[in-house]
């Protein structure tokens, strides 16, 4: 941002705090929400479920 035209390096420093404060504050709640989904695909296998199933859950 510092590079592009009319932006000092001091605005451009003055924007990144926000946005990472932003992600610090998302970033549980992301991680929240992708157990939770994935504990619940565990929870509909069975004996027939397909190995690619298993090995897609266990990516997260």
């Amino acid at each position: 941002m510092q590079n592009m035209p009319g932006y000092k390096a001091m605005q451009s420093r003055m924007v990144l705090p926000p946005e990472a404060l932003l992600m610090e504050l998302m970033n549980p709640i992301t991680n929240l929400v992708l157990v939770i989904v994935t504990t619940f695909m565990f929870t509909n296998m069975t004996g027939q479920t397909k190995s690619i199933y298993i090995t897609v859950i266990n990516a997260e």
